[in-house]
């Protein structure tokens, strides 16, 4: 994850993992770039995250995740 406001490379800090009230896994990652005191948090669905799907919100899948043009 690259700063956003030096471009430079961000490490990641954190790293866990949380769960919904219907116990679905999410991972959560939090990268810092000292330089800025810049702080970025990512929450992305564990599932999603180990298929490498895009979300079903995405502008080019429909809700079955087939592309939409």
């Amino acid at each position: 994850m690259d700063c956003p406001i030096c471009r430079q490379e961000m490490p990641l800090r954190r790293e866990y993992t949380t769960y919904n009230k219907a116990r679905k896994p999410y991972n959560h990652k939090t990268y810092n770039c000292a330089q800025d005191d810049t702080w970025i948090s990512v929450e992305i669905p564990e599932a999603q995250q180990e298929l490498g799907t895009p979300s079903s919100s995405s502008p080019e899948t429909g809700k079955d995740g087939q592309h939409t043009e």
